[in-house]
């Protein structure tokens, strides 16, 4: 599936909100939202993860970049991007 221009999701810039889909990331609200105004439950880190891939909007992000970003000072596995990634709640 190509992607257009319009539907392309746009990188986070300062606390604007990030549409995408059918979603709408707010990361001033700490909230994810389907357009019909639905809040989606997510844990912390994973609106965290959510959160850092939005700001990166069309790049690529090495896995290495993410777990310093969302897990600073802390060492964690991959399984825990694979979780965060599989189970958004």
């Amino acid at each position: 599936m190509e992607r257009t221009k319009q539907n392309a999701p746009q990188p986070l810039v300062g606390q604007s909100a990030c549409r995408f889909g059918s979603f709408v990331l707010d990361p001033a609200r700490g909230t994810l939202s389907r357009l019909d105004g639905a809040e989606v439950a997510l844990r912390p880190k994973t609106f965290e993860v959510l959160r850092y891939l939005a700001e990166q909007a069309g790049r690529l992000v090495p896995r290495e970049s993410l777990l310093r970003e969302v897990w600073p000072d802390v060492f964690v596995t991959d399984d825990s991007i694979s979780t965060r990634r599989a189970r958004p709640t």
